[in-house]
């Protein structure tokens, strides 16, 4: 069982109980901490579930870490590869953090923005935002987070083959951390460094700096560093060749990843193992484990590792000589690699795509794919690599004959390969230069690039590069009449072939002192090595025949294998399609619930409204009649009933003149956009759907407001409401409203402002208060302008309290004042953001605050803002 079950379980029962309690900032507390712990796991649509949850309370109850909120659902998009998403809720942090000016939360924002574009290989991007995080760091003196920005930017040398200016990055970092004393940061800090050699090919110093950090990871018992370490400890004895001490370092990784349960991890673990045993030749077991490995990234649909899987099935392929099969496997990748948009892994995809080509001594093909990778690696501006497409295009120049192409391209490799004192690399392309000068026929300069290359492989003990070139070494001094040298040299390359168990070698050594003997008629030692060249010849192609009797074998297992590849390909993609059906037939549905739900209650609304008023004309006729007999009276009667009726009626029509208003423009724009929406969602991009159902989202907001105060009214003027005044905190319940109303006073940049003092209490019935407050906070906000503020005070006086709610918006004319309060008289204002006023709220307003024994009025002044007060009487009862 994961060590972080227990955690899961314990957040999940302390959620329950703060749920009872409605204790909003440890609800957050624990979602956060569940998002944590899922992530972990690699549990990303866990983690992006919990993470959302916070997101919400925020929106509803407190905003100022808002911008955390964003971050953390940023960083679960960035590690599913949904970069865009990743972007757009950064960038929505950003915003938050700007409006708060929270220093802290700004630079952590940039340094996420940072690693977004290291992830998407946008390195100039990414140096761009870490410098800026770094900046904003420094002045706030957080220490611990410019070590954290100090590693991230030597990662991003490291990536670009800056092997130099990554290491000094890291120790500053490592400084830091010492004198801060975090032990588990100072271990990350030798394993990155640990990172830099490795990627630079100093296994040695790779070893000394992994060690260190694994010696303090287990001593703070860090099961996931301590892993992280293994692993790479692991990949550095593959280097070197200590197979057996590879693979227990891979064993110790895989069980400690296990041990924490993180699927993503034990993946990367499976995938590690498969490449090991390729490299053993191995290929059942390391096609095993690429299996596994593929499945479980299938499972977490992180593509980008399915990818790599794929890669490394066409590899196995490749070695087996199935150049189709691999090509296939390498170009599905690619397809999807294309589909994330990261062009450093497609570089490398088209990359290999080469080789393959190459082999199969398709030269021009292999040039298209070589180039195309090496104009993305230009664009990510990866030295090592694009050092590697120059090393590859020069060789297949090479091939051709096109010598002074492949001269050139192999310079450029060499030139930025000594640039980043990469000494394997420049090793690697002396020895292809000599290979080009002994084509040729210039052997001075052959031997000159053959000996600097020996020179270097002492320097970083590669014995099987120095062994290949001592021999062409050796046979350019016998061709040169150097005979003694010739043979020291040749017999050195036979030493080494024998150290390191390399037949290819050692035959070859055998074959040029064969050669050497018999030219010089030493029939007796020409023999013997004769001899000796067979028994390896044969020794090699017995060898050659068992694998290929290995390379039926495995073709049989891989044909079988790949129809479970595409098997589960086509599964997980059908998956997704449905799954993406699913979820807009269920937002269609849900829209259409809605808006059939908000028709069916303002119908019900208007009907009750309708037969309330046929009650009461049904009850003035029967009156009428009851009186009939009463001559003097009947006239008078019927005349004030009759102008009563009229009054009715006409206050209907306005009623409903106002209600119709106040729905056109919602509906207009839920039946217009939903209409588009069922029509061409198929063509909309999820942005452009976001995008609507905001709008959708507004539109039902602004019916849920009228249909609030459409309730309170008829229930008011059918005596319905209850009206229970008691003691009520006023500042509590303001700042309630406040709540309620932020997001919209928040796109607009209204300061709300609150002069109410803590302990303020008045005595009012909460429902119809909170409504007067809240549609006068409503229209105050729809007619303020953008930076602006509203405030809210209250003054106490012998016989009432007085409330006003005071504005710098557009302000009232004084014959629009006088309609305000009539619903027989129709006026509506559009807002400064073009929003329309409910008519509705200030009649509901005059009718909560006459129950009160109150009145209310408005003082305004057209373009310097308008001040609603009303009073709340203190001789009211309950």
């Amino acid at each position: 069982m994961s060590r972080f079950k227990p955690a899961i379980e314990f957040y999940e029962k302390a959620l329950d109980y703060f749920y009872e309690q409605r204790e909003i900032n440890n609800k957050i507390y624990i979602y956060n901490k569940l998002g944590h712990t899922e992530k972990m796991l690699g549990n990303y649509d866990n983690a992006l579930f919990y993470y959302e949850k916070p997101l919400n309370l925020y929106l509803s109850e407190d905003d100022h870490k808002i911008s955390e909120a964003y971050n953390h659902i940023g960083v679960i998009y960035k590690l599913q590869g949904s970069y865009t998403e990743a972007l757009n809720y950064h960038q929505k942090a950003l915003n938050a953090a700007n409006i708060s000016l929270d220093q802290q939360e700004i630079a952590n924002t940039l340094n996420y923005f940072g690693s977004l574009y290291w992830n998407k290989s946008q390195y100039d991007s990414s140096f761009l935002y870490y410098d800026k995080a770094l900046e904003i760091y420094r002045e706030l003196a957080d220490t611990v987070s410019e070590a954290n920005v100090l590693t991230n930017i030597g990662i991003v040398y490291k990536d670009i083959g800056e092997f130099k200016m990554a290491l000094d990055y890291n120790i500053k970092a490592l400084e830091l951390r010492t004198k801060i004393g975090n032990r588990k940061q100072i271990a990350n800090s030798y394993h990155v460094i640990g990172n830099i050699y490795l990627a630079n090919n100093d296994l040695e110093n790779a070893l000394e700096f992994y060690f260190i950090s694994l010696k303090i990871r287990e001593n703070i018992n860090d099961v996931l560093g301590l892993a992280q370490t293994q692993n790479n400890i692991a990949l550095v004895y593959k280097k070197q060749d200590f197979h057996e001490e590879a693979l227990n370092y891979l064993n110790m990784s895989f069980n400690n990843y296990t041990k924490i349960g993180n699927k993503q991890l034990i993946a990367s673990s499976l995938n590690q193992n498969g490449s090991l045993h390729k490299k053993l030749n191995k290929y059942d077991l390391a096609l095993e484990n690429y299996l596994e490995s593929l499945k479980l990234y299938q499972e977490l649909n992180n593509q980008n590792k399915v990818a790599s899987i794929l890669n490394n099935i066409g590899i196995i392929y490749d070695d087996i000589k199935n150049y189709s099969k691999a090509l296939d496997s390498y170009t599905k990748a690619l397809e999807i690699k294309r589909s994330i948009g990261n062009n450093k892994e497609i570089a490398y995809s088209l990359q290999i795509i080469g080789n393959t080509y190459l082999k199969l001594k398709r030269y021009r093909q292999a040039l298209d794919y070589y180039n195309e990778s090496l104009a993305l690696r230009l664009e990510v501006g990866d030295k090592i690599s694009i050092a590697n497409s120059y090393k590859s295009i020069g060789n297949t120049y090479l091939e051709l004959g096109n010598y002074q192409d492949a001269l050139n391209n192999l310079h450029e490799s060499l030139r930025i390969r000594d640039e980043l004192g990469d000494m394997k690399g420049v090793s690697e392309v002396l020895n292809d230069l000599g290979n080009y000068y002994l084509k040729s026929n210039n052997s001075e300069q052959a031997l000159n690039h053959f000996n600097r290359a020996i020179d270097i492989c002492e320097k970083t003990n590669d014995q099987n590069l120095m062994a290949l070139c001592l021999r062409k070494v050796g046979v350019i001094h016998i061709n040169k009449g150097s005979a003694t040298e010739g043979l020291e040299n040749i017999n050195k390359s036979l030493e080494i072939g024998k150290n390191i168990d390399n037949l290819d070698l050692i035959k070859l050594a055998y074959l040029e002192l064969f050669n050497y003997y018999n030219s010089i008629g030493n029939k007796d030692k020409a023999l013997e090595n004769y001899i000796n060249y067979t028994i390896v010849k044969d020794t090699l192609n017995s060898k050659l025949s068992s694998q290929r009797l290995v390379e039926i074998q495995m073709n049989f297992e891989l044909e079988k294998s790949y129809s479970e590849i595409t098997r589960i390909e086509n599964e997980v993609s059908q998956l997704t399609a449905e799954n993406k059906i699913r979820e807009l037939q269920l937002k269609k549905q849900k829209n259409v619930r809605n808006l059939l739900s908000i028709i069916v209650i303002i119908t019900l609304l208007s009907a009750s409204l309708i037969f309330s008023q046929f009650l009461s004309k049904r009850k003035t006729n029967i009156l009428l009649k009851e009186k009939i007999s009463e001559a003097d009276q009947s006239n008078k009667l019927l005349k004030e009933s009759e102008d009563n009726l009229k009054l009715l009626n006409a206050t209907k029509d306005k009623f409903f003149s106002i209600i119709a208003h106040d729905l056109r423009n919602p509906f207009n724009a839920l039946h217009g956009l939903t209409q588009h929406l069922i029509k061409n969602y198929t063509k909309f991009d999820s942005e452009e759907i976001k995008q609507s159902l905001e709008i959708i989202y507004n539109s039902a907001d602004d019916l849920l407001e009228l249909l609030e105060n459409l309730l309170h009214w008829s229930r008011s003027q059918r005596g319905k409401m209850q009206f229970t005044p008691h003691q009520i905190n006023l500042a509590e319940l303001v700042e309630k409203t406040f709540n309620l109303l932020g997001m919209n006073a928040e796109k607009k940049k209204i300061n709300l402002v609150s002069e109410i003092k803590p302990d303020q209490e008045i005595f009012a019935d909460n429902d119809m208060l909170t409504a007067i407050i809240r549609n006068l906070l409503s229209n105050a906000i729809k007619f303020s302008h953008s930076d602006s503020f509203i405030r809210i005070s209250a003054e106490e006086f012998s016989n009432h309290t007085e409330i006003s709610v005071m504005d710098n918006g557009v302000g009232i004319s004084t014959e629009n004042i006088q309609k305000l309060f009539r619903v027989d008289v129709y006026h509506t204002t559009s807002g400064t953001s073009e929003e329309q006023g409910s008519g509705l709220g200030l009649i509901l307003c005059q009718e909560f605050v006459e129950k009160h024994n109150g009145k209310i009025w408005i003082e305004s002044e057209i373009n310097k803002g308008s001040t609603f007060k009303f009073t709340i009487s203190k001789n009211i009862q309950g």
